[in-house]
């Protein structure tokens, strides 16, 4: 199934300060049960390991079998808390 442009052009601009950014990529991930501990989202290559891209969290997300529009919605409802 493809999805609507809305929603590409949502997982595209993350970078701009829109859509998908990182805050909203870890957000999606605690709200889908992920315990992500002391780890951040992002790309800077001098914090290894402790980091994931916002790319790892949208495949990870997928291979647990969510849409593109789940993701969304998981990235922009509040945090669950534990």
């Amino acid at each position: 199934m493809k999805e609507s442009p809305e929603l590409h052009d949502y997982f595209v601009s993350g970078r701009r300060g829109q859509g998908f950014t990182n805050v909203k990529a870890r957000d999606a991930m605690i709200n889908a049960g992920d315990d992500m501990g002391q780890k951040t989202v992002g790309e800077r290559k001098l914090m290894g390991e402790g980091q994931v891209s916002p790319q790892e969290v949208l495949k990870t997300l997928r291979a647990k079998g969510y849409s593109f529009k789940q993701t969304k919605e998981l990235a922009e409802e509040p945090v669950k808390a534990f």
